[in-house]
């Protein structure tokens, strides 16, 4: 067995423009290890894309290891990293307003 290493494209929801393109790298393992009986489980994950799509979803919008993962907590976080992390390039505003003082 080895790793198996995915292209991730990150967008904002229900939108088509791509913002941030990674490479997510995952031991096959933990590919593998999505059976019928885990998906009676946790989730209704069929693909290795699938898969990968919910392990890279995890790590950046819920700033999670593989390990915290609901199924797949008997893996090393190491079984899932970036080669290329996402950095998106939109350019964010940020307004403030104070909302207490002292």
């Amino acid at each position: 067995m080895g790793f198996r290493i995915f292209a991730v494209e990150v967008r904002l929801e229900n939108q088509d423009d791509m913002i941030a393109y990674g490479e997510l790298e995952i031991d096959e393992q933990v590919i593998e290890s999505v059976t019928s009986e885990w998906r009676s489980k946790f989730y209704q994950l069929e693909t290795p894309e699938d898969i990968a799509g919910h392990v890279a979803y995890n790590m950046l919008n819920n700033n999670k290891h593989l390990s915290l993962l609901d199924g797949f907590a008997t893996f090393p976080d190491s079984a899932a990293r970036w080669l290329r992390y996402p950095v998106h390039n939109l350019t964010l505003y940020c307004e403030a307003r104070e909302i207490k003082n002292g």
